[in-house]
């Protein structure tokens, strides 16, 4: 099924062509399906739901689009019949999916730190080696050579 969004003769409604590449374009309808909002009922909620996505994905930068979804701005796709094809979920829907979203996010990363991959790579010998050199004596790293002065 294709994504349809937008505005409708947006120019005439007193969008610009800016505007009109940010709520009808498909990045913005990404963010739509992960908040699953197809219709402006509440201005706030529908605001805060679109940024908290982005914020998650980062599609777009967060305070430019921030800065862009004022309470105005939101009002007026309002008045202008925005729309996405995407159904509308309640906010204790969004808020599952949202704390879903995070825990696969955690999970992944658990994962990739529990197999030592990704970006917590083990710690070569070598390196082990040099640390296993140093002790801890009263709280502080101490050099091996340290330990003849006790």
């Amino acid at each position: 099924m294709p994504l349809i969004i937008g505005v409708e003769n947006g120019i005439e409604k007193g969008f610009t062509k800016g505007d009109l590449k940010l709520i009808n374009g498909f990045a913005f309808g990404c963010i739509m399906m992960i908040t699953n909002t197809g219709t402006i009922k509440n201005v706030e909620e529908f605001r805060l739901r679109a940024l908290e996505a982005n914020f998650m994905n980062e599609i777009f930068d967060k305070d430019q689009l921030r800065d862009k979804l004022t309470i105005d701005f939101v009002q007026r796709m309002k008045d202008a019949n925005w729309s996405c094809n995407v159904g509308n979920d309640t906010k204790a829907q969004f808020t599952k999916e949202i704390k879903r979203r995070l825990y696969e996010h955690h999970k992944w990363d658990f994962r990739d730190w529990i197999e030592n991959r990704g970006k917590y790579k083990p710690l070569p010998d070598e390196a082990k080696k040099v640390l296993d050199s140093f002790y801890w004596k009263g709280g502080t790293l101490s050099n091996p050579s340290d330990k003849e002065e006790e």
